[in-house]
């Protein structure tokens, strides 16, 4: 297991210390040491992905309860300014409002699709 951090949001709010289990779950272990009965807070990590002449561009996320964290944009050099990196924010933003989910936007890229699509603003964690 290798410790992350999760939600490295850079507004003040603090990060959470996550584990990776398997690669792809996350738990905060957090959550068992100050008392509580809840048990530990199951995150989801993954990406969605674009693939294109055998590369592939993704948008890293985690999913915990009602919140999609965008995380990170990568898009392969010879496909930057082909609409990749909005193709995948369109299809997380639908993706979230079709299961009811809040977005926090850590990643720049995705922040910047928003300040032009304000059709989304009603998906914003505030």
């Amino acid at each position: 297991m290798s410790q992350v951090n999760y939600c490295p949001r850079g507004r003040g709010v603090p990060s959470h210390r996550v584990l990776i289990e398997q690669g792809r779950r996350l738990y905060n272990p957090a959550m068992k040491f100050f008392g509580s009965q809840k048990p530990a807070e199951l995150v989801t990590s993954g990406r969605f992905e674009l693939e294109r002449d055998g590369q592939v561009a993704y948008l890293e996320y985690t999913l915990a309860g009602d919140v999609l964290a965008l995380l990170h944009t990568e898009v392969p050099e010879a496909f930057r300014g082909t609409g990749m990196s909005s193709s995948l924010v369109k299809t997380a933003l639908e993706w979230a409002r079709e299961n009811h989910k809040k977005v926090d936007v850590v990643c720049p890229t995705v922040a910047g699709y928003l300040k032009h699509h304000p059709e989304y603003s009603d998906l914003l964690l505030r």
